[in-house]
């Protein structure tokens, strides 16, 4: 499933989900995410549809952190917001 825009992209960054054999490949441009796709992920394909619709920034350095939580970044923006 796709998830944003992967036009013009210049780098991409494969992450394991927590489910065995699921995948997300994240999609950068200009140092803020564009796109993902993912592979039997569900949960992060639908955290990264909120990221999208919200316009909230995801950085590189933000998705490879140790204790990144993308479903938790969402939502504390989604509180900030209400």
């Amino acid at each position: 499933m796709a998830a944003g825009f992967a036009l013009d992209y210049d780098r991409v960054i494969a992450v394991a989900a927590e489910r065995a054999g699921g995948k997300a490949f994240w999609y950068f441009r200009a140092g803020g995410a564009v796109a993902v796709d993912t592979i039997n992920d569900a949960k992060t394909h639908m955290a990264a549809r909120r990221l999208f619709e919200s316009g909230l920034r995801l950085s590189p350095e933000m998705l490879l952190a140790p204790q990144f939580d993308l479903l938790r970044h969402v939502r504390a923006d989604a509180a900030t917001v209400s």
